[in-house]
């Protein structure tokens, strides 16, 4: 595998960052090197900020149950 091309290798269940690591640091050169690292941190803002999204949406709907199920439980 060339230097850093299989980038879909991070997303995989086996991934094994010591590897990645290790393969990246002894094939790639240093301008490879801080491509891949901007591409990473790229990805993982991009990441971050779905999860708060969906921290955020998820949290809104179950308040939004909370309130449900109290207007419900005063007829009852």
């Amino acid at each position: 595998m060339p230097c850093g091309t299989d980038h879909n290798l991070v997303d995989s269940v086996a991934f094994d960052a010591k590897s990645y690591y290790d393969q990246l640091i002894t094939t790639c050169s240093l301008p490879t090197l801080l491509k891949r690292e901007v591409e990473l941190l790229t990805e993982i803002r991009q990441l971050d900020s779905e999860r708060q999204s969906l921290v955020y949406n998820h949290h809104h709907e179950l308040i939004a149950a909370r309130d449900t199920i109290a207007a419900v439980c005063k007829f009852f």
